[in-house]
């Protein structure tokens, strides 16, 4: 870091979908301070998306959600080409974590 920030928010992710690192620090405020080295690592299962390419974003900022100064943004930072092996239908397709069928008994009447 060059400079000191009181409540750093890192965010991830691109147009389609974000997040950054302020509800999982709200109630435990950390602070960067200059001359440091600052890691956000976000892990997650990306939903099915149609091939293509999508970039990465990264930004950091210092405040809240709804109050911040926006320091650096580096857009496309990275690009992720998806080659999609299962049908998505729609802009994006959600991973299952269980599918099944259950057929109902035979009604008589």
């Amino acid at each position: 870091m060059s400079a000191h920030y009181r409540f750093p928010v890192q965010p991830a992710g691109a147009s389609d979908f974000s997040d950054n690192t302020f509800l999982a620090y709200r109630d435990d405020p950390q602070q960067a301070m200059a001359g440091t080295e600052l890691t956000a690592r976000f892990e997650f299962q990306l939903p099915f998306l149609p091939s293509g390419d999508y970039s990465i974003s990264p930004a950091i900022a210092e405040g809240t959600q709804e109050a911040h100064i926006q320091h650096h943004w580096l857009h496309d930072a990275m690009i992720v080409r998806v080659h999609a092996a299962s049908a998505c239908m729609g802009l994006i397709g959600v991973p299952m974590k269980r599918v099944s069928l259950r057929q109902a008994a035979d009604r008589k009447s």
